[in-house]
């Protein structure tokens, strides 16, 4: 009866143990899915999109939304009020080729680094108006 009772203990606790990896490794996925959604919604929404003093610049209608990275930590600010993500983050970076910014944050994740990268080239009405301001720079 004895070893009985232990096997259904030990499988008891092997099953609790299972339930609870699986738990935290779906509150992990999803909170990986919330920030990444926020990120992408932000970027798809903004009308503009640049660097400013090591923080990501995203303008869209009527509101400034800002990334930056403190203690290695995401941060995210809508219109002034910033939000810890929870997230760490290794780098936001910016780069251009060709006219079209790429904006990318890096994420260490198992002992790599996971890269969201978005691509953003400026609207027609950005691209005329910044055609305009060269050419009066110009003169």
């Amino acid at each position: 009866m004895g070893i009985l009772i232990t096997i259904i203990s030990l499988s008891t606790n092997r099953f609790n143990e299972q339930l609870k990896i699986t738990a935290d490794i779906s509150k992990e996925l999803n909170d990986w899915q919330v920030v990444k959604s926020t990120i992408w919604q932000d970027f798809y929404m903004a009308d503009s999109i640049h660097m400013e003093s090591n923080e990501l610049v995203l303008f869209s209608q009527n509101k400034l939304i800002n990334y930056k990275i403190q203690d290695d930590v995401l941060y995210r600010s809508n219109n002034g009020l910033w939000q810890n993500l929870k997230f760490e983050v290794e780098a936001i970076k910016e780069e251009v080729k060709d006219d079209i910014s790429t904006f990318s944050f890096e994420f260490p994740w198992k002992d790599q680094t996971m890269k969201l990268s978005y691509h953003y080239l400026s609207g027609v009405d950005q691209s005329i108006n910044n055609y305009f301001n060269q050419s009066y720079d110009s003169f």
